[in-house]
C-alpha cells in the first residue's frame, strides 16, 4: 500500500489530573486537554483511543459508544468514533456532533477536530494551518507530532512524517502507535530493513494486540514471503477475532501465489465476520479484484453489482459510486467504451439525484469530471478530452484537494501520450500519485516510446514486485504487462 523505492530520506530518528465538573483532562499541561463531564466517559475513551490507535476499531468503536452514551456532549468521542468508520453515514453523523461541539471544548481540541476534518475533506491547505496550530500550543505532545506525521504522510514527504514520529517516541518511548508509522514510512522510503526493526519493536510493545502482527504481515507480503506473512496475518487474527481485516491480508497473499479460490475464501470469511459495514463492503471488493487479477472480468463486474446492490440495501451512497466507478474503470481499460460510459453516466445521474451536502457532492463531481476526461481520452474523443481537461483544470484549480490535482495531472498524461507529447507526458505522470502502479505502467509505456528500455523496464519490475493489492495493480497485471 506504500511503496516508493527512490525517495532519499531527510532525517531520521502521565500523569493524569482529572478535575471536577465539567472535567477536564490534561497531563503536566502539556498534552490536549480531553473534556468530558464525565470520569465514567473519560475511562471508556481512554481504554477506545489505545484500541484506536492500534487499529483495533471494531473494539474502539464500542467504547467511544459508550463514551457518548455516558455523556452525549463529549466532542473527542464523537471525533474518534467517526475514525472508528463502519460506514459513511455513521462517520459523516459522528463528525458532524464532534464539529457541533466546537465552541465547548480547548483550543487544542478544536485544532484537531479541523484537522482531521481537513484530513477527511483531503484538503492539504486546512491541514497544514491546523496541524501547525496544534504544534504551537502542544509542542511536547506525542499525539500532536503523530497528526503531524499523517498531514506530511498525506503530501507524500515521509521524511517530515518520520522525524515527527520520532519525536512522539522521544516523548514517550513505549508509545507503540508511533512505531507502526514510522515502519510503513520506511516501507515507503525503500529501507525495508529498518521497517522490520520497526515493526519488531512494535510487536514487543503490545505483543497481545492484532495491529503488529498485520503490519509486519504487509512487510512479508511486499517481500514476497507470502507463506510466513501468511502465518502473521493468521496470528494478528488469532488474538482478536474482530479483527477481520487480517482475513483480507491472507487472501492478498493467496492472489499473489495464484491461488483464487483460497483468496476468495478468505475475503468471503471476512464479509461474514466483520461487524462493521464498512469491512463487508471492503471484502466484496477484494473478491471482485481477485478476479480481476485472475483475468476474469465478468466475474469481476458481476461481483461489483453485487457490492453495488449490498451498498443500496444499506443506503451507503459512496460505496454505490465507487462500485459503478470501479466498473467504469475496468470496461474503459479493457475496450469496453460503451459500457464503460454507461457505468460512468449512472455516477453522475446517481450524484445529481443525491441529497448528499453540498460540498461533498461537488468532490464526487469533480471526480466524475476526471473520470469523463479519461474516458474521453481513452476512447480516442481528442478534441472533446481537450475541451473537457481544460475545463477540469479550472475546477481543480481553484480548490485544495491534492489528490484531484494528481488525477487530473494522470489524465493530462495520458492525453499528451496519445497526442504523441512523451516529454510532456512523462511531465505530467510526475505530477501524479508516485506511488501508483497504474502510473509507473504509462511511465513504462512512455519511456518504451522514447526508446529508453532501461526505463521502461525499471517501471516495469516496480510493478512486478510491489506486492501492494489493489484495483488498479489488478488492472496492470492484467495486461500483461509483467511478461
Amino acid at each position: 500500500m506504500f511503496y516508493k523505492k527512490f525517495a532519499r530520506i531527510a532525517a531520521v530518528f502521565t500523569i493524569l489530573v482529572i478535575l471536577q465538573f465539567p472535567a477536564v483532562v490534561y497531563s503536566q499541561q502539556t498534552e490536549i486537554p480531553i473534556t468530558t463531564y464525565s470520569e465514567e466517559a473519560l475511562s471508556f475513551f481512554m481504554e477506545g483511543r489505545y484500541r484506536f490507535e492500534n487499529i483495533q476499531y471494531a473494539n474502539a468503536a464500542a467504547l467511544f459508544d459508550e463514551a457518548i452514551l455516558t455523556d452525549p456532549g463529549f466532542a473527542m468521542a464523537y471525533l474518534y468514533r467517526a475514525r472508528c468508520g463502519g460506514g459513511y453515514n455513521i462517520v459523516k453523523e459522528n463528525m458532524g456532533k464532534a464539529e457541533a461541539l466546537i465552541n465547548n471544548v480547548s483550543d487544542g481540541e478544536k485544532y484537531l477536530i479541523l484537522f482531521q476534518k481537513a484530513l477527511q475533506d483531503e484538503d492539504h491547505i486546512a491541514q497544514k494551518e491546523n496541524i501547525m496550530k496544534l504544534l504551537e500550543l502542544f509542542p511536547n505532545d506525542k499525539r500532536a507530532h503523530f497528526n503531524a506525521g499523517l498531514y506530511y504522510d498525506f503530501i507524500f514527504e515521509p521524511e517530515t512524517a518520520l522525524m515527527h514520529y520520532f519525536k512522539a517516541t522521544k516523548i514517550d518511548p513505549k508509545y507503540a502507535a508511533a512505531y507502526n508509522k514510522i515502519g510503513y514510512d520506511f516501507i515507503d522510503l525503500g529501507f525495508l530493513s529498518a521497517a522490520e526493526e520497526a515493526f519488531k519493536k512494535y510487536i514487543a510493545l503490545i505483543p497481545d494486540s492484532p495491529n503488529p502482527y498485520d503490519s509486519y504481515a504487509e512487510l512479508l507480503m511486499k517481500l514476497g514471503q507470502h507463506e510466513e506473512s501468511i502465518r502473521q496475518y493468521q496470528t494478528a487474527y488469532q488474538k482478536d477475532v474482530l479483527y477481520t481485516q487480517a482475513l483480507a491480508g491472507v487472501g492478498h497473499n493467496y492472489v499473489f501465489l495464484g491461488e483464487y479460490e483460497k483468496a476468495r475464501d478468505n475475503y468471503h470469511k471476512q464479509h461474514d465476520k466483520a461487524t462493521r459495514m464498512n469491512e463487508k463492503i471492503e471484502a466484496l471488493r477484494w473478491v471482485a479484484v481477485s478476479y480481476l487479477h485472475e483475468g476474469k472480468i465478468d466475474e469481476a463486474i458481476s461481483t461489483l453489482e453485487i457490492k453495488a446492490k449490498f451498498a443500496e440495501n444499506e443506503n451507503l451512497l459512496p460505496d454505490i459510486i465507487q462500485s459503478y466507478n470501479m466498473m467504469g474503470m475496468i470496461l474503459m481499460e479493457f475496450g469496453q467504451y460503451d459500457k464503460a460510459k454507461e457505468k460512468y453516466d449512472l455516477v453522475s445521474k446517481i450524484i445529481n439525484d443525491s441529497e448528499l451536502d453540498e460540498h461533498i457532492a461537488m468532490d464526487y463531481k469533480v471526480d466524475a469530471h476526471i473520470n469523463h476526461c479519461l474516458w474521453l481520452t481513452k476512447s480516442n474523443n481528442m478534441s472533446d478530452a481537450e475541451t473537457e481537461i481544460s475545463k477540469c483544470d479550472k475546477v481543480v484549480e481553484g480548490r485544495n484537494n491534492l489528490a484531484e490535482r494528481q488525477k487530473l495531472n494522470m489524465a493530462r498524461g495520458i492525453f499528451a501520450l496519445n497526442e504523441g507529447r512523451t516529454q510532456d507526458a512523462i511531465d505530467y505522470f510526475n505530477e501524479a500519485d508516485s506511488e501508483s502502479p497504474y502510473v509507473w505502467y504509462y511511465l513504462a509505456e512512455t519511456y518504451d516510446k522514447l526508446g529508453y528500455s532501461d526505463r521502461a523496464s525499471a517501471y516495469r519490475d516496480r510493478i512486478k514486485y510491489w506486492n501492494g493489492n489493489s484495483l488498479e495493480y489488478a488492472i496492470v497485471r492484467n495486461k500483461n504487462l509483467l511478461n
